[in-house]
C-alpha cells in the first residue's frame, strides 16, 4: 500500500491525531516527497510528522534502481533537501546524488515550520544520525 495516498485519505477522518507516515527516504525523489508531505501537512492542519528510515531489503534497492551502498548518503541528501524546501524559497542544491541549479520553491509551504522529522533505526550509526538530524 502506498503510504502517502492512504494517510492523506485518513487525514479527513482522523480528528486531531498526528499523522506519522513511515518513509524509506532512499527510494524517493526529494523534491516530489517534500511537496507531497507539505501538501499532507496543509490538508491535515499541521498534524504531519514524517518518520524517515533507510530501508534494509537489497531486492527493494535493486527494484528502485539504487544500491544499499548509497542508502545513507541518499537518505541524508533527501532529508536536507526536504528541510530546505520547506523553510526557504529559491533553493538550489549540489550533492552527490541530487543537484539542481535552477532555484526551486514549494507552494504551499507546510503549516508546521518545518514539519517534525523523526529518524528511525536501531543500529548505532542510525541512533547517531537520529540525534544529529531528527526532531524526536
Amino acid at each position: 500500500m502506498q503510504v502517502l495516498p492512504a494517510i492523506s485519505r485518513l487525514s479527513a477522518v482522523s480528528g486531531d491525531m498526528r499523522l506519522l507516515p513511515l518513509l524509506l527516504l532512499p527510494f524517493y525523489n526529494p523534491i516530489l516527497l517534500a511537496e507531497q508531505l507539505a501538501t499532507l501537512d496543509v490538508i491535515s492542519g499541521g498534524r504531519t510528522t514524517a518518520i524517515n528510515a533507510l530501508g534494509y531489503d537489497a531486492a527493494a534497492f535493486t527494484a528502485f534502481g539504487t544500491t544499499m551502498r548509497t542508502r545513507v548518503s541518499r537518505f541524508v541528501e533527501t532529508f536536507e533537501i526536504m528541510r530546505l524546501l520547506w523553510e526557504r524559497d529559491n533553493v538550489t542544491y549540489k550533492g552527490r546524488h541530487y543537484s539542481f541549479d535552477a532555484p526551486i520553491s514549494l507552494n504551499p509551504k507546510p503549516v508546521s515550520q518545518p514539519p517534525p522529522m523523526w529518524v528511525a533505526g536501531g543500529a548505532e550509526p542510525a541512533i547517531k544520525r537520529a540525534a544529529k538530524m531528527g526532531d524526536g
